[in-house]
């Protein structure tokens, strides 16, 4: 398979695969929430960035495994995909603005896609996808 496809297909995947987790935390936090009470929106905003640094993180391990190579590159263009549909998203349903908690889940999605990147490639054995 060409290398393009490859990146391609582990690229997908994986966010794919990081947007399920990232929804999964946020079913999480809503019965944390549930349960806790009432929570500052300010305390919501940052966990919710924190959340996608997450979910870039092990996405980036996913793609990066898929590759078995350019784990850096691979993470944080993963991460920088996962950003795109999630702010695409907000954009398009919500409306919400362009904010610095914007910029913030774009650094966390992106750092933590290449942190991901990294551990991914320096695990031994690779993933294959047919």
């Amino acid at each position: 398979m060409s290398d393009k496809k490859l990146l391609a297909k582990a690229v997908l995947f994986s966010s794919v695969c990081g947007i399920l987790i990232l929804v999964i935390l946020m079913c999480l936090l809503a019965a944390v929430m549930m349960s806790a009470g009432v929570i500052s929106a300010d305390i919501l905003d940052y966990c919710a960035v924190g959340m996608v640094g997450v979910a870039a993180l092990m996405s980036g391990i996913i793609s990066s495994r898929i590759t078995g190579s350019a784990g850096l590159a691979v993470g944080s263009l993963t991460g920088f995909f996962i950003f795109l549909v999630i702010t695409s998203i907000a954009l398009i349903f919500n409306g919400e603005p362009i904010t610095i908690l914007t910029l913030l889940k774009l650094i966390s999605s992106v750092l933590g896609g290449c942190i991901g990147g990294i551990i991914g490639v320096n695990k031994k054995e690779k993933i294959k996808i047919k």
